[in-house]
């Protein structure tokens, strides 16, 4: 067959223009910081160990499994994102789901008043752990 050209589309975009967007850039770097803004904690007798999922167990998969936990004001991880792996999905899914169950934290606090707040926490996975 012979080749016949895509048709030419006439179209104009909808984004904003440029100076929309520099002043849009500008006003987010005014934000204001916490004052006083305190880590969170681990409350009470430390965090539980996440149950050694038996395939790792059979397989020896170890390693260390980085979490980001969002801590509430009333110190429960409501949200656990994985930031590096220990090289098992297995392990790294167990610690995040176990995280958000069963960890309990001091809260973050801005002066006297409780703030939801983002804590990184490393977690060790060791074969020896699990006998």
């Amino acid at each position: 067959p012979d080749f016949v050209p895509p048709p030419s589309l006439d179209f104009v975009p909808d984004a904003p223009a440029p100076q929309a967007i520099q002043n849009v850039q500008r006003e987010t770097k005014t934000v204001d910081k916490p004052v006083n803004q305190t880590k969170a904690k681990v409350a009470g007798k430390g965090l539980s160990r996440p149950e050694y999922p038996a395939a790792s167990i059979r397989l020896g998969e170890a390693g260390t499994t980085g979490l980001n936990l969002l801590v509430g004001v009333d110190g429960r991880v409501s949200e656990a994102q994985i930031t590096s792996s220990s090289g098992s999905e297995r392990l790294d899914t167990a610690a995040q789901k176990h995280a958000i169950r069963s960890w309990k934290f001091i809260p973050c606090m801005n002066g006297e008043a409780p703030v939801v707040c983002w804590h990184p926490i490393r977690f060790t996975w060791r074969i020896e752990d699990a006998k």
